[in-house]
């Protein structure tokens, strides 16, 4: 009786078990990654919108003629989206991420002035993202969960600084009073911090006086209501050679040769 010897091809339990372990692991690494990226992915995601919201806020406060943040006289910010995409400098059809809350303050709290808070609400057990956040915001900072648990995120935005905030250039024309004179005008106050005073300077284009017995004796301008915003300022002439007290003074002629009278205004913020 012969024997014949027999060939087996395959792999053994042992190599299988292997390759399933590998495989496994190479898997779960994958997903483990592709969940990373996704929330990577997503907070990046967040961290430009976000960029893109202050930087619409900071390209709307330069171009104002007072420089102020988006809704800061009606609501010190509050609706500052609504009066972006008001203003078309933002998309009207901009959707929010989901379970993320964001909402927006300018309120003037100390001396540094308005600076405009951007306050991230993550969902409940969102710490992770909101840390991922705080790395792309330098200018942001974590404060303590909300009482529900929700991780919360502060973005500060700093008023932006130009040559032309720290003096207004305009000028404002006379308007007749009807009696001779000249009717007050207004000066719009500068936005200064709090520890800096509002300041202005006038300078009259013309000065006449109502006769010409006595030529001009002098001019000034007088604060009709220090109280009032904006400022209200009524310019006034030498009635005769005597100018030792106001009584001495009268409102100015709102037209000098037949041409109007224009006040050039400077307004600025004084340490």
């Amino acid at each position: 009786m012969s024997l014949k010897k027999q060939t087996h091809t395959g792999f053994t339990l042992v190599e299988v078990l292997v390759s399933v372990a590998l495989i496994s692991v190479v898997v779960l690494y994958f997903i483990q990654h592709q969940l990373e990226k996704v929330q990577r992915d997503t907070v990046e995601a967040l961290a430009r919108d976000i960029l893109s919201i202050t930087n619409a806020s900071v390209s709307y406060y330069v171009s104002t003629a007072h420089n102020v943040w988006p809704n800061q006289e009606e609501n010190d910010c509050e609706f500052l989206m609504q009066t972006l995409v008001d203003a078309d400098a933002f998309p009207a059809n901009y959707i929010a991420m989901a379970d993320v809350t964001l909402s927006f303050s300018c309120v003037e709290d100390d001396d540094i002035g308005r600076v405009l808070k951007v306050t991230v609400l993550f969902p409940v057990g969102a710490g992770e993202n909101a840390d991922m956040l705080l790395s792309y915001l330098p200018t942001s900072t974590r404060l303590d969960d909300t009482a529900e648990g929700n991780p919360v995120l502060v973005h500060y935005v700093s008023q932006p600084r130009r040559a032309a905030q720290s003096y207004e250039f305009t000028t404002v024309t006379l308007t007749d009073d009807g009696v001779g004179g000249s009717a007050p005008f207004e000066v719009e106050q500068p936005e200064c911090f709090k520890a800096n005073s509002q300041r202005y300077m006038l300078l009259p284009q013309a000065v006449c006086n109502r006769g010409s017995l006595h030529g001009l004796g002098g001019f000034y301008f007088e604060v009709v209501d220090s109280n009032a915003n904006p400022w209200i300022i009524s310019m006034k002439v030498a009635e005769s050679q005597e100018t030792n007290s106001p009584v001495d003074f009268v409102s100015a002629p709102a037209y000098c040769g037949g041409s109007p009278v224009e006040v050039g205004v400077i307004t600025y913020c004084e340490n």
